[in-house]
């Protein structure tokens, strides 16, 4: 029933936004608040937008963030529709992804010390346009389609942790203009991925949306690899 669903939603929610916040204020330091009477909101809009790198990583944020958009909103309907599963094991499934989002944050650093940071970036940009793109356009078993899907999940995880440093290298004054401007470029990209992906998949089905959404990825990659420099 409504109020069941309800009262579940409510029991696992609550919990962890109350630990989150917690950790907010227990774990993360107090910082002294400097004072700068020249310095405001617009000045720093104005800076990053000034700034061609910086407006290239915001472009390409925006485009990349789209892709996994498109996947959170439309992923259990392809799951249901595509291989007939009950809701009970889509709803087992999807979990894969959080999950693998979660070891590519863990795993990022790694790869930045190796590779470096752009390259990171633009690598798992394109990378992970190509793993979506296979597991909604090339109509798969369910196996390797899973494989597919915790693939480019885990490849977004390694992008959304390099492409936020990356970020703050683009504007090194104005930084809390920066980061509310990514924050911002980065919701923009969810309602393009929602919208983009929902027309294509009502006009052209599960392989019109792959091919949608990940061609937003694909322009992002030439974006980082050519306007958006990699040093302050």
């Amino acid at each position: 029933s409504r109020t069941t669903w309800r009262i579940g939603f409510a029991s696992y929610t609550l919990p962890i936004a109350a630990i989150g916040l917690m950790l907010v204020v227990v774990g993360i330091p107090a910082v002294e608040k400097h004072e700068d009477a020249s310095v405001n909101l617009l000045d720093g809009f104005r800076a990053v937008f000034r700034n061609r790198s910086a407006t290239a990583y915001l472009l390409a944020g925006a485009m990349a963030t789209s892709l996994f958009s498109g996947i959170q909103v439309f992923n259990g309907s392809f799951l249901r529709q595509q291989f007939a599963l009950p809701i009970a094991t889509v709803s087992r499934l999807l979990p894969l992804t959080a999950i693998s989002v979660t070891v590519g944050l863990l795993i990022s650093n790694r790869l930045v010390e190796r590779i470096g940071l752009k390259k990171v970036v633009y690598v798992t940009t394109f990378s992970s346009a190509v793993c979506y793109l296979m597991y909604f356009a090339l109509g798969m078993d369910l196996t390797p389609s899973l494989v597919f899907m915790v693939l480019g999940s885990l490849l977004t995880g390694i992008r959304l942790a390099t492409s936020s440093t990356l970020g703050l290298i683009q504007e090194t004054r104005y930084r809390g203009s920066m980061m509310a401007l990514t924050t911002a470029g980065m919701s923009l990209g969810g309602v393009i991925g929602a919208l983009l992906g929902g027309y294509a998949l009502l006009s052209y089905g599960y392989a019109g949306l792959g091919i949608a959404i990940t061609s937003l990825s694909f322009v992002a990659t030439f974006i980082y690899v050519f306007w958006v420099r990699s040093e302050p």
